[in-house]
């Protein structure tokens, strides 16, 4: 869980949270359509189509150690693209990181619901999107990710942390109470 937390749950809280408080307009269709033939989006395909078929192989542990492997890179590539200081620069280049970012994030989406439907349902929701909307990537048409976005994304609210810290602590006194 720490693993998926960190690699998954922080970039998505960190980029939607950027999102929602530098661009409370929302993000233009213009800058998806750039995004499309990025080489993030190509990262992206191949991680879906990777984890699509380990699933189909019945390779669950290694279809998440694919999500993972996306969240590692997504995280490098928010933390080297550092919108917080491009965003100084140009506010249109900002625009186009964010919606590599949220292709990302809607990649994790998909791809996290055979194995916590919850989370993934948490992190559409932060979209604003259902899994129907998803489900021909879920299904391994990664092209299919950018269909939602055609018109552009305005977050509906403030992201929610989909991964929340788990209280060790607390977990340990729960443990102590059903001891006894």
């Amino acid at each position: 869980y720490d693993e998926l937390r960190n690699k998954v749950g922080n970039f998505t809280h960190r980029s939607l949270s950027f999102l929602f408080k530098n661009f409370p307009e929302g993000i233009d269709a213009k800058a998806f359509q750039t995004a499309a033939s990025s080489p993030e989006l190509i990262k992206i395909r191949e991680k879906i189509a990777k984890t699509t078929a380990l699933l189909d192989g019945i390779q669950p542990v290694k279809a998440l150690s694919e999500i993972l492997l996306l969240g590692q890179a997504a995280n490098e590539f928010f933390q080297t693209a550092a919108p917080w200081k491009k965003i100084k620069e140009s506010r249109e280049a900002t625009e186009i990181l964010l919606a590599e970012s949220v292709l990302y994030i809607a990649a994790f989406g998909a791809l996290l619901e055979p194995f916590v439907p919850s989370i993934a349902g948490k992190i559409r929701a932060n979209l604003g999107l259902g899994m129907d909307s998803l489900l021909p990537a879920y299904r391994g048409q990664a092209g299919a990710l950018l269909k939602p976005f055609e018109q552009g994304l305005k977050l509906p609210k403030e992201p929610e942390v989909a991964l929340p810290q788990i209280d060790l602590d607390l977990i340990k006194k729960w443990k102590e109470t059903l001891k006894g």
